[in-house]
This record gives C-alpha cells, sequence and structure tokens, in this order.
C-alpha cells in the first residue's frame, strides 16, 4: 500500500509543472526569478562506485535549469516518506552529491571554466511530525580537542528542507499553485479544504496538454484516501473529476466515522495527544479549516480544557460558540 502511495508521489515530481511551482513557492532566494523554465530537464544518472553500478533510491529525482545567463543549476529532489526523521540526513544527501559530481566528472559535464555545476540539494519532508534533523554536515561532527585546529578541515554541506506541515492552511489556500494544493490535500482532514484544493486542481488542469498530470493526480489523491481513511473501501480512479464526485456521495459516512473513532480514541485513553487530535477533527469536520489562532489556543491549553471543548464542540453552532468564555 505504501509503496503505491509513494511511487505516485514520486511520479507526480516527474512533471516539469511540479517542479517549477516547487521552486517558485517553496525555495527562498530571488535566484529562483531568472531561472529560464522552458529549459527545465529530467537528468538520468548512472551513479556507480569502484565500478559497481549502485542504485538509486526510491525517492530520488534529478532536474536541471538553466539562468537566464546561460549557466545550469542542477536541482536534486530527494522526496523522503519516511515517518521518522533521518538525523544523518546532511550525510546520505552528501554522499549523493559527491557520486553526482563524480558522474558528471566522469561523463565531462563541466562548465566553460571547466568546474563542477551548482547543485541545490532539497530534502521534501512529508512526514507527521516537524523535520528536527540538523541541516548542516557540521552538526553532527565532533569538535575537535583544544589545540588541533581542524575546523577548516570539516566539510561546509547544508541542504533544504521543505517540510509540508510548516505551511498553514490560509498561506497555501493563498497559491495558486500545483505544489500548494498537494500538501494542502495531504495536510488536511476537512472536506471543505478538499472541495477546494480539488476545484482549483480541476480548473488548473483543464487543459489537455496537462491530462497525463491530470491523471497522475487523481490517482495519487486515491492512494492518498486510502492512506488517511484505512478500512474502507477506495477505488482508484483516473480523472479529478471522478475523485471529487465519490468524494461528495461518500465523505459524510466516511468523516463521520473516523470522527467517531478519533474522539472514542482519545476519550478512552486520556492522552493529551489522543484528545488534542479528536478536537481538531471534530472542529474540522463541524467548521472547516481551523485558524491559525485556534491552533495555537489548543497548543496551549490544559487537558482539561480541551475535554470542555471537545464536549462543547458537540453542540455548538458556530467556531466561536466552542471558545466563548463561560
Amino acid at each position: 500500500m505504501r509503496h503505491d502511495y509513494d511511487s505516485y508521489y514520486k511520479k507526480l515530481f516527474s512533471h516539469p509543472q511540479m517542479v517549477r511551482d516547487l521552486l517558485l513557492e517553496f525555495v527562498p532566494g530571488d535566484w529562483v526569478n531568472e531561472v529560464d523554465f522552458s529549459t527545465l530537464t529530467p537528468v538520468k544518472c548512472s551513479f556507480v562506485t569502484e565500478g559497481v553500478p549502485l542504485q538509486q533510491r526510491h525517492g530520488d529525482l534529478l532536474w536541471k535549469i538553466r539562468l537566464k545567463n546561460s549557466q545550469w543549476v542542477y536541482v536534486y529532489l530527494m522526496l523522503e516518506f519516511q515517518s521518522s526523521i533521518d538525523k544523518f540526513m546532511s550525510l546520505r544527501m552528501l554522499s549523493y552529491l559527491v557520486l553526482l559530481y563524480e558522474d558528471l566528472l566522469r561523463r565531462k559535464e563541466l562548465d566553460a571554466q571547466g568546474v563542477l555545476p551548482a547543485v541545490l540539494p532539497i530534502v521534501l519532508y512529508n512526514g507527521s511530525a516537524r523535520w528536527s534533523a540538523p541541516l548542516a554536515l557540521q552538526d553532527l561532527i565532533a569538535a575537535a580537542p583544544a589545540g588541533l585546529e581542524l575546523d577548516v578541515y570539516v566539510p561546509n554541506f547544508h541542504y533544504l528542507i521543505i517540510d509540508e506541515r510548516t505551511y498553514g492552511p490560509e498561506a497555501l489556500n493563498a497559491l495558486h499553485n500545483l505544489v500548494a494544493a498537494m500538501f494542502r490535500l495531504e495536510t488536511q482532514n476537512c472536506f471543505s479544504d478538499w472541495q477546494q484544493a480539488l476545484n482549483s486542481l480541476i480548473e488548473w488542469l483543464a487543459d489537455d496538454s496537462l491530462r497525463q498530470l491530470r491523471q497522475t493526480f487523481a490517482v495519487w489523491i486515491s492512494q492518498l484516501l486510502k492512506e488517511k481513511m484505512p478500512g474502507e473501501f477506495v477505488k482508484e480512479l483516473h480523472e479529478l473529476q471522478e475523485i471529487k464526485d465519490m468524494l461528495a456521495e461518500n465523505i459524510d459516512s466516511w468523516f463521520a466515522e473516523h470522527e467517531k473513532k478519533g474522539l472514542e480514541k482519545g476519550l478512552q485513553q486520556g492522552e493529551m495527544n489522543g484528545e488534542v487530535k479528536a478536537l481538531k477533527l471534530m472542529l474540522c469536520r463541524r467548521f472547516g479549516v481551523v485558524p491559525a489562532e485556534i491552533e495555537t489556543k489548543i497548543s496551549q491549553a490544559s487537558v482539561q480544557q480541551i475535554e470542555n471543548w471537545l464536549l462543547a464542540t458537540m453542540n455548538a453552532e458556530r467556531l466561536s460558540d466552542v471558545f466563548a468564555e463561560h
């Protein structure tokens, strides 16, 4: 199951439109404005080490783009699907970067000055917890004993982390961006937000020239629904309109059942994280996307407050009624 979901996640970013939108909205720096996106090209590399082929990781993608000054920049996209965080990701990224450079050197793909091209190493993370691993290799290397001046020899390497859950729903909803819509679908459980994201995708991908990407999105969303709704039968569909129709027909019963399970689990376990999850699910189901200020209020609340809000949510007519001071 997870393999199918991961493979279609990778297929999404095999489309240049997805890479373009990722760079435009989620990669910092003015240099992105100097990119000629018509030159965005996938790169196939046969990485080898000591003459033995090295199998590429499942999630790795490599693209190159030309800046308007005609300089090539390689974008190394490493899509990370693990739910646990890899403390040594910077070391792994550096090892793949070195293999890439060795491959380019072997094929004599150097610039006009005879040096290697710049590379932007990206980790796109979609786990449930916030990314907390060091972004710099230096942070994984012990300091040298006093008197040994070894700092100059420590590799200076960083990678860029794009953590989906650092972007709030309001910020994502405001973007006319395919990747933002993908993040919304992956991080939100509200049917109203799903409807909005689906409507946006249907509009943005209506052109027949985008049919392949549209179908890839539909199959990926089918797999995503299977992840979000374990135990429910979800057909694999190949058109976004079919996904929208299926959700309209089934979403009430699906979300009601999972809302009930989440509430029961939270109350029975008496655990803070279980009750918070149940509260957020119920608020989302009843009132739509939960505003950032309410998310903050929940994160700072006591167990008793969470339980009071859970009970209030059952009969409240408006979101403000739940959090009204009594």
